[in-house]
């Protein structure tokens, strides 16, 4: 049982399990506070141990061995609802479910996350409509799967497996066209710099200048950078930020929870150029980049995250600073001395 009043939860990035010895955990928690420490993973901790193919019981046994307790966001219907569970679980068991419930997001993310890395320059082999093209095909070999199974549900009735066939049609019509267009504009533009690259140049100036803002208020200091470049005042911080649910297209137009708050900050901000995540245009980097994002997220119900990657932790201070999350963000050197940054 957690005790909210002297227990402190320090929530590990996964480089901080890769590098750092029992040990020495100990010493730098015991230097942090002289409460009871409890380390704590995730989903996300737990994807990115399914990754060391061949280390798996390693991570997970030092997750045992330091009594790391279970961070579980609560899901509805595919949304954050912005509340998580703290749970006691040997983290043999918490992976073992893990690995029974995941669901595989295809290679492209149905074109939107192939486009995305393309943005950075990855790749290279594909142009902006092929990548679209295969993602409409990830997406409707997907749909055209979940309808089968409708079909062979006999607690639903005719008219609704009328009307999942009826919405795979339409989205069928439509897609390739939408996708097509925006394909041909992106294959249109004929310069060597990457997507990227261009819009940090119209936009901030990208991390030669963002990266000398100095806290406090940088999202803010950003911002003003970039409104410069609306002088009609068309867009607001927030929307520009992808922090309203109008940008993201909720048709209950219901409020984000923080989780989904501090995720599109963090991927505004390295976007942008803000202590960008390295090397992007290498896939492993850019789904790494998305794994980091998702642990930012996580860790807003813990006391402290703890991450050795300084890039994360200026991001994830930065946006946990414009949302006013209370969590501390604590950058772990190699030489043991820590620093904190709020």
């Amino acid at each position: 049982m957690i005790d909210n009043t002297t227990d402190v939860l320090i929530y590990l990035d996964h480089n901080v399990l890769d590098k750092i010895a029992k040990e020495q955990l100990e010493t730098i928690f015991r230097h942090l506070s002289p409460s009871k420490i409890i380390p704590v993973y995730s989903d996300e901790s737990l994807q990115e141990i399914a990754k060391a193919k061949g280390y798996e019981d390693k991570f997970l046994s030092l997750l045992k061995e330091i009594d790391a307790v279970y961070l579980r966001l609560e899901n509805v219907n595919s949304r954050y609802t912005g509340k998580a569970a703290f749970i006691h679980i040997d983290p043999f068991e918490a992976y073992s479910q893990y690995i029974g419930n995941k669901r595989s997001m295809p290679e492209l993310g149905y074109g939107l996350t192939g486009m995305l890395h393309k943005f950075y320059g990855g790749l290279n082999d594909k142009t902006f409509s092929e990548v679209l093209t295969l993602g409409i095909n990830e997406l409707l070999e997907e749909l055209d799967n979940s309808v089968t199974d409708l079909q062979c549900d006999e607690n639903l009735c005719r008219e609704h497996r009328v009307a999942a066939q009826e919405a795979v049609a339409q989205i069928r019509n439509v897609l390739p066209q939408m996708y097509g267009d925006m394909g041909k504009r992106l294959d249109g533009n004929t310069r060597t710099s990457t997507i990227v690259e261009q819009i940090e140049k119209s936009l901030s100036g990208g991390p030669k200048i963002l990266n000398n803002i100095k806290k406090p208020n940088v999202v803010r200091q950003i911002w003003d950078l970039v409104n410069e470049r609306f002088p009609d005042n068309a867009l607001t911080l927030d929307m520009f930020f992808g922090l309203t649910p109008d940008m993201y297209g909720h048709a209950d137009k219901r409020e984000l929870s923080l989780v989904e708050k501090v995720n599109a900050l963090y991927h505004q901000l390295n976007f942008l150029g803000y202590h960008r995540d390295s090397k992007m245009r290498d896939r492993n980097r850019f789904n790494a980049s998305y794994s980091d994002r998702s642990h930012a997220g996580c860790a807003i119900f813990c006391h402290y995250i703890m991450s050795m990657d300084k890039r994360f932790i200026k991001k994830t201070a930065a946006a946990y600073e414009y949302l006013g999350v209370f969590t501390k963000t604590v950058h772990l050197k190699l030489q043991r001395d820590v620093q904190g940054t709020k």
